[in-house]
């Protein structure tokens, strides 16, 4: 993982909700949080041309993902950047900017080994997506689209589910929100 600099909040601290992941178990966790790097990181190989070698848990996320570049015809544009926005004080690491063959547009992708998507978890999927919208406007990349993915990788291989959101001013105002209430949470 990146260092990040002095006084920032990472967007993943933002949005994460407290308790969720208690009812794992460690070994569990450690396992998902191992998979989900380095499929992560496979994706971010392939990007810059290379094969990844990965464990035999691992393959079934790549080749799901493999799968639907295939289907959907997309190239990466730009995959695993940090951003920060001086104003807020806040970070985060895109997984990748798309670019479809329909589209003129760049679309902001989110890669997942979750196993489930819950109500709770497609709420922060979609304020992690406000924040990261935000962070790419504050950036100057320009062509980005008003929409944003989550694609939840299959472990067999099979076809992602997909989830979309668009970026709108109520999915903002519930960004700056969740910031408030993550900053006087920590102060205390």
């Amino acid at each position: 993982m990146d260092k990040i600099k002095e006084g920032y909040t990472r967007i993943s601290d933002i949005v994460s909700v407290p308790g969720m992941f208690d009812m794992i178990p460690l070994e569990v966790l450690e396992k998902k949080v191992r998979i989900g790097t380095n499929v992560h990181e496979a994706i971010h190989m392939d990007f810059l041309g290379f094969v990844p070698d990965l464990a035999e848990d691992e393959k079934g996320y790549y080749d799901s993902y493999l799968e639907w570049k295939s289907i959907t015809n997309t190239g990466i544009s730009m995959s695993e950047d940090r951003f920060y926005d001086d104003n807020l004080m806040i970070t985060g690491a895109i997984d990748g900017l798309l670019r479809f063959p329909y589209e003129d547009n760049l679309v902001a992708v989110d890669w997942k080994t979750s196993a489930t998507c819950t109500k709770a978890i497609s709420d922060t999927w979609r304020a992690q997506g406000g924040f990261y919208h935000y962070l790419l406007m504050q950036n100057n990349v320009h062509n980005v689209s008003q929409r944003y993915l989550f694609v939840q990788l299959h472990p067999k291989g099979k076809l992602p589910k997909v989830k979309e959101f668009l970026f709108t001013q109520d999915i903002w105002k519930e960004c700056l929100d969740l910031l408030d209430k993550y900053r006087f949470s920590t102060q205390q």
